[in-house]
């Protein structure tokens, strides 16, 4: 009730204003762990956004000519091939090639 009394009579939330601006005579240590724990929050967020945004699958005319043709010969083969993002170690590292002269397909 107590609670109820204090967010009907002041228009409270409950929720501190983590943007509020605070002396340096009224900081503490309260203050600083929950700024800490905003900002890991934030970088997590910024984190899983980035994550999310690689797990979009890139457009094929978006890729180089050795790749379309890799996907292409691939796909002949009924073999799934997922490219990842140009980022990746994984896709630096791979050296999975499809050789014309040959018509192979190189793991």
């Amino acid at each position: 009730k107590c609670v109820q009394a204090h967010k009907s009579r002041l228009d409270c939330s409950g929720q501190r204003d983590k943007a509020q601006y605070r002396s340096l005579l009224e900081f503490s240590d309260g203050d600083i762990q929950s700024d800490y724990y905003f900002l890991m929050d934030v970088e997590r967020i910024a984190d899983v956004a980035h994550r999310e945004s690689y797990k979009q699958k890139l457009p094929v005319r978006q890729l180089p000519n050795y790749l379309k043709t890799l996907l292409f010969q691939a796909r002949t083969r009924n073999v799934n091939l997922q490219i990842m993002p140009s980022g990746f170690d994984k896709r630096k590292k791979n050296t999975t090639y499809y050789s014309n002269r040959e018509r192979l397909m190189y793991w």
